[in-house]
């Protein structure tokens, strides 16, 4: 799965690279006097369908079920996991004005999680919002910051020990760079990267996407690209340690509708 993410973040460089190579030698767009009023599209559908990986750790569990400490024959579970996807909702808008920006988007994706070999079991649901707003510093790159809050709800079971549930959830600043140069007159490039939690130990994530944006007519916005997801927590059950590796890499679908 480690080899998967890093082709993943290859792609994306790559594509950064090539776009930054294509705006150099593209005349930057006409202006039209229109770009100092409010513009914007909101995406009522945005899919993402992910390969998704999970590496779990859980804490010592009891023998015989119950809270407090572990009793003997207990055990811990560590390991990567094959997923399925039981379903995912994306949604997301944006809002312009001159060289300032406003956005927010909502991710939903429920997964589900075993692995043969460590007998381990894991149903899981994720919820990710974040809203934020980003300034044009030059040309194509914008800076962008805001706040995201992630969810969690974990259910884990190794061999025949109770389940465990755990529910880590919070909010976190965000903090992320776009790189969005026009290619022609309908199409569009961006490309995004931001890392949330700023070292915390509790909850952190690294998101990045690239994607083509192309506008047939003036309200219909047609994208596609690929994009990954990478979210750790770590925590506490039944008063031990516990840690959660997430990754999420897959092509994006989507169609906005431009205001």
């Amino acid at each position: 799965m480690r080899r998967r993410v890093c082709a993943a973040v290859t792609a994306v460089t790559l594509l950064l690279c090539a776009s930054a190579s294509a705006l150099a030698q593209a005349p930057p767009p006409t202006s039209t006097g229109g770009d100092s009023g409010w513009k914007g599209v909101i995406y009522p559908v945005f899919g993402f369908a992910p390969i998704l990986g999970v590496d779990l750790t859980l804490p010592n569990l009891p023998s015989n079920g119950g809270g407090g400490s572990g009793g003997s024959g207990g055990g811990s579970s560590s390991g990567g996991t094959d997923t399925s996807l039981n379903g995912a909702a994306f949604a997301a808008f944006r809002i312009e004005k001159g060289r300032f920006e406003a956005f927010g988007d909502f991710n939903y994706a429920g997964l589900s999680a075993e692995n043969s070999r460590v007998l381990l079991k894991v149903r899981a649901n994720m919820s990710v919002g974040e809203i934020g707003g980003g300034v044009r510093v030059v040309n194509a790159l914008w800076v962008e910051g805001g706040a995201r809050r992630t969810g969690l709800d974990i259910h884990a079971s190794f061999s025949t020990y109770p389940e465990v549930s755990w529910n880590p959830a919070r909010w976190s600043p965000m903090l992320g760079v776009m790189f969005r140069p026009r290619l022609a007159k309908r199409w569009e490039l961006f490309t995004h990267l931001d890392s949330t939690g700023l070292g915390s130990n509790v909850l952190s994530g690294v998101d990045g996407t690239a994607r083509l944006e192309w506008r047939p007519i003036s309200h219909l916005a047609l994208t596609a690209g690929y994009g990954f997801k990478k979210l750790t927590a770590n925590g506490q059950v039944l008063s031990y340690p516990v840690h959660w590796s997430q990754t999420l890499h897959g092509p994006i679908l989507g169609i906005g509708i431009p205001f």
